[in-house]
């Protein structure tokens, strides 16, 4: 990994450079290549959607407001920012590789503050430069909060994770005899084997504080967030394996939601949503290859028998050829329509954010094959958010206004597709992206109007875990065929091999 260097006119979320040096951070870290680094403001520092393999981070990361007492504090802003993306990234991929499920309630917020200091002590053990990275996380996040503190027992919970190994903390507990029953329990927490023993201690935590495990009210008045999401796919910490843990957790932030808590729920993302390009760059790719068919060039080629007697022809009279006259052929353009879901259903295990990544990957993939491309979203309204003739920056920003909502009618949406005027000489190719949940009258529609448009090649497409079996039947039966995909990656390849015996 090679720290991004040198001027640009560009805010810093928007180059290239500094986007693959994020997405590298966290797969190096996490141990994990199917997570895609989100750049966006969405009310808190980093976030974790393990459903949808998103990690969120905000691109303002987190102030410095004061180097001269933060420890290993660099002494420029370009240092300042390196060393915050590997300490943030580096902390949501150690809840990936160490991390268990996040019990409800204040038991689970506890648990949160507690289990982040674990963490972070088995990352550091495994990657001793995250050390320092640590310590400076951790004293930029106190010199933040510290203002807000209350001094009571169960903030101490969640400050000494920043103090206890300060040469000047700004923590000291209000109740010396009630912190010195606490205090060894968190430090027991700090070194537990594993997320289950961390749940245990902090039971007793609010058991000795005569605190309610389920009350949902905030422990630390703000300081933190605990909403968090996980990994089910997570391995024991022993297994040396990659794993997320079911709460997002993070060192803290006054104002601001943890790096690792679940981002607050958001209808409509941010304009400045912004995919690292490795996520999206291979697999356009490889679909671009597809989009636009292979022109044979004009050209002279020998004869198979390269003027050598052929008695046969000889006999019957004929001249013997020698050379050939190859006609070049103009391959027939493509328009690509993707017609993408967006009802209530597609919030849902991370449906939507897998069909955006999907169209990220279509726009792209036009770019690269220089084909039309547009982009039709539907619930029970059916809008164009990118029509053809659309510039790829616009319409990569145009899919930041596709969010779920309504319910499900496939058979409009098809219309409109099927409405645009096709040219002689012109291919169109519509893929639809959808969780299944259709009604048998629309269904039935959007049949009727496959078979009215023979000339339009339709792929429809299940995304995510959607479908089962009784579901995936009724498409194959309407549409002819049917494409399951998890996520954008492995969409890609199944539509190259689709789109190439369509053409064998």
């Amino acid at each position: 990994m090679i720290v991004p260097s040198g001027p640009s006119t560009l805010p810093w979320p928007q180059q290239p450079s500094w986007r693959t040096f994020a997405g590298q951070l966290f797969r190096f870290y996490s141990r994990k290549s199917n997570f895609t680094v989100l750049i966006t403001r969405r009310g808190g520092t980093a976030a974790v959607d393990p459903v949808s393999k998103v990690v969120y981070l905000d691109p303002d990361l987190l102030p410095v407001t004061d180097p001269g007492v933060i420890r290993h504090a660099p002494g420029d802003e370009h240092g300042i920012r390196a060393l915050l993306l590997r300490a943030i990234l580096a902390h949501e991929a150690g809840h990936v590789q160490f991390s268990g499920d996040k019990p409800p309630a204040l038991l689970g917020q506890l648990w949160n503050a507690l289990e982040d200091e674990r963490m972070e002590r088995l990352m550091a053990a495994r990657y001793p430069e995250l050390a320092p990275a640590f310590d400076f996380l951790g004293d930029t996040l106190a010199e933040k909060v510290s203002l807000k503190w209350r001094f009571d027992s169960l903030e101490g919970c969640l400050a000494m994770r920043f103090e206890h190994d300060r040469a000047a903390p700004k923590w000291a507990p209000a109740r010396l005899d009630e912190w010195a029953d606490i205090w060894p329990l968190v430090q027991a927490a700090w070194t537990a084997p594993d997320s289950d023993r961390v749940t245990w201690i902090a039971g007793c935590i609010l058991g000795l504080l005569g605190l309610d495990q389920a009350d949902e009210r905030d422990p630390f008045g703000g300081l933190v967030g605990s909403d968090g999401a996980g990994d089910p796919d997570r391995q024991q910490p022993g297994d040396d394996g990659d794993g997320t843990p079911e709460g997002g957790r993070s060192p803290g932030g006054q104002g601001s939601r943890d790096p690792g808590d679940r981002p607050p729920p958001d209808p409509a993302p941010d304009p400045t949503d912004i995919l690292t390009v490795g996520d999206v760059e291979g697999p356009a790719r490889l679909v671009a290859s597809v989009l636009r068919e292979r022109a044979r060039p004009g050209r002279t080629r020998p004869h198979e028998t390269r003027g050598n007697l052929d008695l046969t022809r000889y006999i019957e009279g004929r001249s013997r050829l020698f050379r050939q006259r190859q006609e070049p052929t103009r391959p027939s353009e493509l328009h690509v329509t993707w017609i993408v879901d967006r009802s209530g259903s597609m919030n849902e295990e991370g449906r939507m954010g897998c069909a955006v990544r999907a169209l990220h990957m279509g726009i792209r993939a036009a770019q690269i094959a220089d084909v039309p491309v547009r982009v039709i979203a539907f619930d029970d309204v059916v809008e164009e958010p990118v029509p053809f003739g659309l510039s790829p920056a616009a319409a990569t920003s145009a899919l930041c206004t596709i969010f779920p909502r309504g319910y499900t009618e496939l058979a409009p949406a098809m219309r409109r597709a099927f409405e645009s005027p096709r040219r002689a000489g012109e291919q169109h190719l519509h893929i639809v992206i959808c969780d299944g949940g259709l009604d048998a009258e629309d269904m039935a529609a959007c049949g009727r109007l496959i078979g009215d448009h023979r000339d339009v090649r339709v792929l429809p497409v299940l995304i995510g875990e959607a479908a089962n079996g009784s579901v995936a039947q009724a498409w194959q039966v309407t549409f002819g065929t049917l494409l399951l995909a998890h996520d954008h990656t492995q969409l890609a390849g199944v539509i190259r091999a689709r789109m190439r015996a369509f053409r064998h």
